[in-house]
């Protein structure tokens, strides 16, 4: 039994040693290809919000001219509510101010003043609350912006 033995393992490592010798044929890898990925669908802007921003960005812009200057930290004098100082001053036809919103607004694209009140009124019933949770609500820090 143990010559058999030997006989199988001496023949075990013949081949073996055989199989070694010979080259392993390398099995081509086929390199994955990758898609790339779709360029994003551009959402396109709802027109309410565009007329949001516009006229947000309107605001914040009369708030700085509203209150050139304001030491948030040293000032006593109160805030000027952009807003509210325009409607003050809308009929004044002579007034340097007036003509400086009226120019500011135009190149917001606001025909004239009541066209921006116009636009008030209409996010006013559109959405109520906006106006002065977005802008009145949020002067102090407007203004404290205008330095930077």
């Amino acid at each position: 039994m143990s010559k058999m033995l030997a006989v199988l393992v001496v023949a075990s490592m013949v081949m073996a040693c055989s199989s070694a010798s010979q080259p392993v044929a390398a099995t081509p890898t086929v390199p994955e290809v990758t898609e790339p990925a779709p360029a994003p669908v551009p959402v396109p802007a709802d027109p309410f919000t565009i007329r949001l921003d516009t006229f947000g960005d309107t605001y914040r812009i009369m708030a700085c001219k509203a209150n050139p200057n304001y030491d948030v930290d040293a000032s006593i004098a109160t805030l000027r509510e952009p807003y509210g100082w325009l409607m003050e001053i809308k009929d004044d036809k002579m007034s340097t101010t007036r003509t400086a919103f009226v120019e500011l607004l135009q190149k917001q694209g606001y025909e004239s003043i009541e066209a921006f009140v116009k636009e008030k009124e209409y996010i006013d019933t559109a959405k109520p609350t906006w106006f002065e949770t977005e802008l009145t609500g949020r002067l102090l820090d407007m203004v404290e912006d205008c330095k930077k």
